[in-house]
C-alpha cells in the first residue's frame, strides 16, 4: 500500500489494504483508511460493510458512528443511520479510542515516559499490552485535571456531539417521528447555535 501510495496510485494502494484485511481482519485504522476513501468516491455501497466490520473490532468510537451514519444515511436507510448517529451520542469520552490515542500522538519517548512515571529500562521490560494500559491510564489521569489541553481527537469528538443530534433529527424526519426530531433539533441547537444539520431539520420541521 505504501509503494503505490508513494507512486500516487492511490486505487492500488487501497486494493493492497483490502488484500491485508484478508488476512488481518482486526487492523481497524486500515479498514477506517479504505471505507473513508470509497465514501471519497461516492461508493458508499461499499463502505458500508467496512464501516460494520471496523465497529466489530472497536465500537468505541464516536468518529466511526458518525460516518457509518452518514453512509447508511447516503444509501436511504434511515433507521440505521439513526442507531448509529445515536449509539455515537453514547460513546463516553474516555472509554472513544480515538481519544485517547490521539492524546498520545506525536509524544517522544522521553515525553512518553515521563507521561506514565517510569525509566527507560522499566519501561522496556512491559509488554506492548502493558505499555499500552499504563498509557491510557495515566491520559485519563491527565485528561481529568482542568489545565489538561485538548487533543484534536478530543476536539472533533466535542465537536461531533451537536452534529450527531442534527443528523439524528433528519433522521427522524424521514421516518415520520416529528417530535421526537424537534427534540433532537433543540438539543443540537443548545450546544451550537450553527448547526447545519439541525439548522437543516428544524426549517423542514416549520412552526408548530
Amino acid at each position: 500500500a505504501q509503494h503505490f501510495e508513494r507512486a500516487e496510485n492511490e486505487p492500488e494502494a487501497m486494493q493492497a489494504r483490502l488484500r491485508w484485511l484478508a488476512w488481518n481482519a482486526g487492523d481497524y485504522s486500515e479498514r477506517v483508511k479504505v471505507a473513508e476513501w470509497l465514501v471519497r468516491e461516492e461508493r458508499q455501497g461499499e463502505a458500508e460493510p467496512l464501516w460494520r466490520a471496523a465497529s466489530e473490532v472497536d465500537p468505541f468510537r464516536r468518529h466511526l458512528h458518525h460516518s457509518w451514519g452518514l453512509t447508511l444515511r447516503a444509501l436511504g436507510r434511515h433507521a440505521e443511520a439513526l442507531r448509529e448517529f445515536e449509539v455515537g451520542l453514547r460513546v463516553p469520552l474516555e472509554l472513544d479510542g480515538d481519544v485517547k490515542l490521539g492524546a498520545s500522538e506525536g509524544l517522544t519517548l522521553e515525553q512518553l515516559l515521563t507521561l506514565v512515571g517510569l525509566s527507560r529500562e522499566e519501561w522496556e521490560a512491559l509488554s506492548l499490552e502493558e505499555r499500552r494500559t499504563r498509557v491510557e491510564g495515566a491520559l485519563q489521569e491527565r485528561a481529568a485535571g482542568e489545565d489538561a489541553p485538548a487533543s484534536p481527537a478530543e476536539t472533533r469528538f466535542r465537536d461531533q456531539e451537536p452534529l450527531l443530534h442534527g443528523l439524528a433529527a433528519l433522521a427522524l424526519l424521514e421516518l415520520g417521528r416529528t417530535d421526537e426530531a424537534r427534540a433532537a433539533v433543540e438539543r443540537a441547537l443548545a450546544l451550537d447555535p450553527g448547526c447545519a444539520p439541525a439548522l437543516e431539520a428544524r426549517a423542514r420541521l416549520g412552526p408548530r
